[in-house]
Order: structure tokens, then C-alpha cells, then sequence
């Protein structure tokens, strides 16, 4: 993933802000941390083909997160239900628009 993605500046901002809270808070929030640790573990490692086919460099992680919080279709437990949720998403965005 490319240090200068939307992604990986997402990801670490989000882990920087993390780590300014108190114990408590972090402990609270830790179903948000796994999920935005599972996705970006997944997507650091796509290939280019499948970043352009899901739209990955317009997906913003907290967005995903509110997206996968508001259902229970979705999973995180594998690399196939990952791009599962990212799909529903995207296709969500595009009805949206």
C-alpha cells in the first residue's frame, strides 16, 4: 500500500488518535480498532488490478465501518467476506448517488 494512499493516511490517523485516549476508552472502542485493523490489513496487500476493481483509493475506512455496523450480513472473519462487505458497499454508493 502506498504511503501516500487515502488509505494508509486514514488508517494511521486513526491509530495516532487512538493512541491519544485514555485506557478505558481504548479498551471501549476495541470492536472499532479490530475492524479498522482487519480491512487495512487485507487492502495493504491488493494487487493494483484489485484495487482499481473495487475502488479502493475512493473508499474511506470509517465509512465501511458505519456501513458494517448498520447490518448483520456482514463479516470480517476472512479475506473473501473483507471484499464481500467492500462490494455491498460499493454498490450501496453507487444506488446512493
Amino acid at each position: 500500500m502506498n504511503r501516500e494512499s487515502n488509505i494508509y493516511k486514514e488508517y494511521n490517523a486513526f491509530k495516532n488518535y487512538i493512541l491519544t485516549l485514555e485506557k478505558k476508552e481504548i479498551f471501549n472502542r476495541a470492536f472499532e480498532i479490530n475492524f479498522y485493523t482487519e480491512v487495512y490489513n487485507y487492502i495493504k496487500y491488493l494487487d493494483d488490478e484489485n484495487i482499481k476493481l473495487y475502488h479502493i483509493d475512493s473508499l474511506e475506512i470509517w465509512k465501511l465501518f458505519n456501513f458494517y455496523t448498520d447490518s448483520d450480513l456482514y463479516s470480517i472473519e476472512s479475506q473473501k467476506e473483507i471484499l464481500i462487505l467492500i462490494n455491498a458497499y460499493n454498490k450501496y454508493r453507487k444506488e446512493k448517488k
